[in-house]
């Protein structure tokens, strides 16, 4: 265990960062699994809705350094095109 102030502190940092980060990670898989979901049902409004959020919602996480900003262009650019092919 660290012994000094400033390593107990880093300790202390480190680890509510990382509850952040996992709750917005969480929530970043979850609703790309609801917009697959909606996809594979064929539900083109409803995908259509909750596409909206999820590309925000990547977005967000990609500015906030919870997932790096390719790997949100990356599914962005993957669930568009999927919702384009419903058409």
């Amino acid at each position: 265990m660290a012994t000094h102030v400033s390593a107990v502190k880093r300790i202390k940092q480190t680890r509510k960062r990382t509850r952040i980060k996992r709750s917005h990670l969480t929530q970043v898989r979850h609703q790309i699994r609801l917009v697959r979901s909606l996809l594979a049902k064929k539900d083109k409004t409803k995908a259509l809705e909750e596409l909206q959020k999820t590309l925000s919602l990547l977005d967000k996480a990609a500015g906030k350094g919870v997932i790096p900003a390719n790997a949100a262009s990356r599914h962005k650019s993957r669930l568009t095109r999927q919702l384009n092919a419903l058409s």
